[in-house]
């Protein structure tokens, strides 16, 4: 199945909703009640004229003992395995818990691309708030609302871009995709400092006294120092 996106999250962060929102139909059930999704839903959808499917999953629960939970995580393993494209939702009302900090994890290591879906943000100061998602180190968090869809036209434009990037790279994730958002930054950082560097040899060039040239060269060692420490920064993060 080509084009899949799988929705995952913990239970009770409007996956349903969303579900409903992205497939436009009220197949899946929407209630407050945790475990309401067990199995695997499925339905077709289109975007400016991209077609694709979707598929919604239970609330993924960790280190559960209960017999449905555990079937509900089988049922969000396969789902992922699936997808060519995850959606994980969080609930910018509740903020990051522990769970959603598992759910991350597991997601980092699937080796998938994700989009990080800061959900419920009905109100235009909510997402503000969806800020401190960028913890989970999964990059920017798109914030809508479920309920009235706002914010779900930019959300679908980039997974458009995705399934098209998909398509031309086979499914396999670009060098640069494969950045988490913290190495993204300090790799913007080493940028910086070389930026410097090169400007500060520039102006050593066209800099005639002596204690101008000094005073360039001393620049330059900081900035070439200041690069190497952000290179083993990089070197060092997961």
């Amino acid at each position: 199945m080509s084009n899949l996106i799988a929705i995952v999250g913990r239970p009770n962060v409007g996956k349903s909703t969303l579900f409903n929102r992205l497939s436009k139909s009220r197949r899946a059930i929407v209630t407050d009640e945790a475990g309401t999704t067990r199995d695997r839903q499925y339905a077709k959808s289109e975007w400016n004229g991209q077609e694709f499917s979707i598929v919604d999953t239970g609330g993924w629960v960790v280190n559960s003992d209960d017999i449905f939970e555990e079937e509900i995580r089988r049922q969000v393993a396969i789902a992922i395995e699936e997808a060519d494209i995850i959606l994980f939702v969080v609930d910018v009302q509740n903020g990051i818990t522990d769970l959603d900090l598992q759910v991350a994890q597991i997601l980092r290591q699937s080796k998938k691309t994700v989009l990080l879906v800061s959900n419920k943000c009905d109100t235009f100061d909510l997402q503000y708030q969806s800020s401190e998602f960028y913890a989970f180190g999964l990059g920017d968090p798109y914030s809508i609302s479920a309920v009235n869809g706002a914010g779900t036209g930019e959300l679908l434009d980039q997974l458009v871009v995705l399934m098209k990037e998909n398509k031309l790279t086979n499914g396999r994730k670009l060098p640069w995709k494969q950045f988490s958002h913290k190495s993204y930054a300090v790799f913007s950082s080493v940028k910086k400092e070389f930026t410097i560097g090169v400007l500060a040899v520039t102006t050593l060039t066209f800099t005639c006294a002596a204690s101008s040239i000094a005073a360039q060269r001393a620049r330059l060692w900081a900035c070439i120092l200041a690069a190497a420490r952000s290179l083993l920064t990089i070197c060092a993060s997961p």
